[in-house]
């Protein structure tokens, strides 16, 4: 499968300074929740659901979190 070009466009947009700041805010939302589904970090974090997605998986790519296999309900 391949990405749109407009993905492309948009990865190189999001500078490397913005995606610190989500990890950030990420990690501070982890260590309070523990545990959580992606809904509930972005809430915690008080940032958009699908940008914490976006970077939930280049921490997980980096090794920065990772996913222990258990299922979590979502709203």
């Amino acid at each position: 499968m391949t990405v749109p070009e407009t993905s492309h466009l948009a990865n190189k947009a999001a500078s490397l300074e913005m995606r610190q700041r989500h990890w950030d805010k990420i990690k501070a939302a982890l260590s309070v929740l523990k545990l959580a589904t992606g809904e509930q970090i972005a809430a915690e974090a008080k940032m958009d659901y699908h940008a914490v997605m976006r970077r939930i998986g280049e921490m997980e790519r980096n090794e920065m979190v990772y996913k222990p296999g258990t299922k979590i309900p979502t709203s």
